[in-house]
């Protein structure tokens, strides 16, 4: 899909600020005629007849670029410091629009990146951000702020939706939640369990899902929210496999989690946190691994490629080798011995069972488009949804040909199924 630079990211900021000052004159008209003396308005939202944005050349969309991000700088500045001087609105009236003052906050801050204008005190550079350094979670829509972009990957291209996740038996939805388009498939699924118990009053005992799932951090919450009465049953991730030097599950921790052991027995007790990651880096010194026959030369690697390694020929060689050792590693060492077993096989065929469910959903029931914006109606028509599903199910089952239930097989969850 074609994106013309500037276009979405124009059009966007200009309904923000038409929706603050749509909403601006309902709680304070004095505030709204001062902030209007702020502003450019023509800069702001075009001047009449201006050409589409899109039918600019590419300078001409990047000033308009520059007028519109400065103007709406200007109006938000102008307007967060009138909310915060007397007369007070009412909290109702001035949450209204904090919502909007920050949405275009976050927009500029997710979309752009701002530099002082030398010739202009006041004004900013504006930039658009490239593909990969902007936010996360963006805002893609002024009428819905709840909807953001989510990348579904494979080469096709991001789509402003909703996530949905469900838990299910091949038979029964069991649980539901949607949440924004950006959040991870993963995410929502230790709070639908917590909330299955607090329901129903059980947490299944296996839960089959994607290999996304299969992270030791996602093993570890349902496992914890669980308090272990519930089994994340998922392949792993093949992270390990990008790389053919030696990986953190080819070292050993001490016993009491403050060393490391190489694969060629050197025993290191230096060791980091890194800010943001669950787990501790430990690093071997060149000192601490000259000398070892898992450094090998770019000659030798030439001559057997499969050759086992611990260090890349090309390195500096006074470098130092970090390894990562995660909180969860308890948790993906179990996972690698249960992958293993005939009860995992059995397990995991039972995951393409759920796409009966997503096709009836998205086909049948209503949960391929989202008919309402915000995250409660959303909700309430995929629960909607999953219920006129369930009521078709046991309809069926409660024939005269089959007056008992049969036994559920173990639950699973659906993230694939979306809305937009």
């Amino acid at each position: 899909m074609l994106i013309v630079p500037y276009s979405l990211l124009i059009v966007l900021l200009r309904d923000l600020c038409r929706h603050l000052l749509e909403e601006l004159p309902q709680s304070d008209l004095l505030r709204y005629e001062t902030s209007l003396a702020q502003v450019d308005l023509a800069a702001l939202f075009g001047a009449e007849g201006e050409k589409i944005t899109a039918a600019l050349t590419l300078p001409e969309r990047a000033a308009r670029l520059q007028q519109v991000v400065n103007q709406a700088l200007r109006l938000h500045s102008y307007l967060d410091q009138a909310l915060r001087q007397a007369p007070w609105l009412p909290g109702e009236a001035e949450a209204g629009l904090r919502l909007w003052l920050a949405a275009i906050a976050k927009v500029i801050h997710d979309e752009t990146s701002l530099e002082p204008d030398p010739d202009r005190p006041g004004y900013f550079i504006v930039t658009e951000r490239p593909h990969g350094k902007k936010g996360h979670y963006r805002h893609a829509c002024a009428n819905d702020l709840d909807a953001s972009y989510r990348d579904h990957g494979r080469g096709q291209p991001p789509h402003i939706q909703y996530n949905n996740s469900l838990v299910a038996s091949p038979h029964f939805i069991h649980a539901v939640q949607a949440v924004t388009g950006a959040t991870p498939d993963p995410v929502p699924l230790p709070g639908m369990l917590q909330r299955l118990f607090e329901r129903h009053g059980y947490f299944p005992p296996k839960v089959t899902a994607d290999q996304i799932y299969g992270t030791g951090k996602y093993r570890a919450l349902v496992d914890q929210v669980s308090g272990g009465q519930t089994l994340l049953v998922a392949l792993l991730p093949d992270y390990e496999k990008r790389t053919d030097r030696f990986v953190p599950s080819d070292f050993i921790p001490l016993a009491d989690g403050l060393g490391l052991t190489c694969p060629n027995g050197v025993t290191t007790t230096r060791w980091f946190l890194k800010p943001g990651s669950d787990g501790i880096e430990f690093r071997f010194t060149a000192k601490m691994c000259r000398g070892c026959p898992f450094w090998l030369s770019a000659e030798q690697l030439a001559l057997n490629p499969t050759l086992p390694h611990c260090r890349l020929p090309d390195g500096q060689p006074n470098a130092h080798r970090d390894v990562f050792i995660s909180d969860y590693r308890p948790y993906i060492l179990a996972a690698a011995a249960y992958n293993q077993t005939e009860q995992f096989k059995r397990d995991i065929r039972q995951r393409p069972l759920i796409e009966r469910i997503i096709f009836n959903l998205t086909h049948y029931f209503g949960a391929r488009h989202a008919r309402s914006t915000g995250l409660a109606k959303v909700n309430f028509q995929l629960r909607m949804a999953a219920t006129a599903f369930n009521l078709r199910q046991l309809v069926r089952r409660l024939t005269p040909h089959q007056t008992r239930l049969k036994t559920e097989a173990p639950l699973l969850p659906l993230p694939e199924a979306t809305m937009a």
